[in-house]
């Protein structure tokens, strides 16, 4: 039996099979692997897209439908969350919470400065000099509801799109109701995905919007 040192591989004769092999049947099988964990996940279909090459996203690629939580890190217990108590369904257009100065969950959201009255802002910019809470204040909502046009419903306000503001949703101990406008995430992902190859950026992805307009 032949000894190979470690050190001499791969040799140049390795190399040379390497190279005039071809990867087409390992291509299709990673691609048969990643389409079968595809269709394992959750929801509406995800499609994988590549019209530049054979390649597929790198089996190592862990596609998540929840937290995942990191040593050190302990998951929330539901029943220790309050949610807002002062909301109802049937608020404003019946989609919940609908007047934010009474909605606990956005407490600490960012302060709609267009909606605020004249004694308002006056104590806005003492809050905002001295500190305090910005409670009784009215806030902005980080989601459209249903209006004109449809197709951005539950799409992120430009506001929070734009900025790094972070988003205060509502949760199942909130009395807003299931269809209340301010529970999006949590919901996870209700539209179909497409994970696509790029021409110079690797992959990407996009939902698919029908749009109704």
């Amino acid at each position: 039996m032949d000894h190979v040192n470690i050190q001499d591989v791969p040799t140049a004769q390795m190399l040379n099979i390497a190279h005039r092999s071809s990867t087409r049947y390992a291509e299709e099988l990673i691609r048969a692997e990643i389409l079968r964990r595809l269709r394992l996940l959750p929801g509406p279909k995800i499609r994988l897209t590549n019209t530049y090459d054979a390649s597929s996203p790198s089996l190592r690629f862990q596609f998540i439908t929840e937290y995942v939580l990191r040593e050190g890190v302990i998951k929330l217990d539901p029943a220790t969350t309050v949610g807002c108590q002062k909301c109802s369904p049937h608020m404003g257009r019946d989609i919940g919470c609908e007047y934010t100065k009474k909605c606990d969950c956005l407490e600490y959201a960012a302060v709609d400065e267009n909606r605020l009255t004249t004694e308002e802002n006056t104590i806005y910019k003492y809050i905002k000099k001295h500190g305090g809470d910005t409670i009784g204040l009215p806030k902005k909502f980080p989601y459209y509801a249903e209006g004109t046009k449809r197709a951005k419903t539950g799409c992120l306000v430009p506001f929070y799109l734009k900025s790094r503001n972070p988003i205060y949703e509502c949760n199942d101990n909130c009395k807003c109701g299931r269809d209340c406008r301010n529970k999006n995430v949590q919901f996870g992902r209700r539209i179909e995905l497409e994970i696509f190859k790029t021409s110079s950026r690797g992959w990407g992805e996009y939902f698919i919007v029908l749009s109704l307009i």
